[in-house]
């Protein structure tokens, strides 16, 4: 018998390259294809996996902005999988953040890897450290009581912002996240 996508305990599904940052730690280099994956594609990848698989639904792009996540979150849900996904959340509406506790997104990762307006304006090329904190905070307040989705602070540690973390750490706590994960920058060689 041949391996399939049901004999897989993790899948990354790609929802989308588009992004609205331009992280100098990031690889930017597939970001003019701006194609968003069909929801059908999508229910046709989860339908062949078994209940209990764990589907990230990240990769190079922000999934907030592909415009039917909400939608593909509780699709997957529904067939028993856990889900998650990374996120810059500068972007995230509040409608989506709704949609994370009410379809019971297992896990969602807010990238968190500035201390301050200048040293996120420094690495994302935005000015919108102030909305990310903004709506961390609203997220925590929409969850409420629930546990999910479990509220993970992504650091991405590198020789640029590595004197922020004790912001970020106090920063974490203070919003109410539930975890802060701490992970090396990996060089893209550039």
């Amino acid at each position: 018998m041949s391996a399939g996508l049901q004999d897989l305990d993790h899948v990354y599904i790609e929802l989308t390259v588009k992004c609205n940052l331009a992280c100098t730690f990031c690889d930017n280099s597939m970001r003019n294809l701006y194609r968003d994956i069909p929801a059908e594609r999508f229910r046709d990848i989860v339908d062949q996996l078994k209940p209990g698989t764990r589907i990230g639904l990240h990769g190079l792009g922000e999934p907030t902005l592909h415009k039917q996540l909400i939608e593909l979150v509780a699709y997957a849900k529904q067939k028993q999988m856990y889900v998650y996904f990374n996120s810059n959340h500068t972007v995230t509406r509040e409608e989506q953040m709704r949609g994370f506790v009410e379809h019971e997104l297992d896990e969602l990762r807010i990238s968190m890897s500035a201390g301050s307006r200048e040293s996120f304006l420094g690495y994302s090329g935005k000015d919108l450290f102030d909305d990310l904190l903004a709506r961390a905070r609203r997220m925590v307040e929409i969850r409420g009581d629930k546990q999910k989705p479990l509220l993970r602070a992504i650091f991405v540690l590198t020789t640029d912002n590595y004197r922020d973390l004790p912001v970020v750490a106090e920063n974490a706590s203070k919003i109410g996240f539930d975890e802060l994960q701490v992970q090396a920058l990996l060089d893209w060689g550039k």
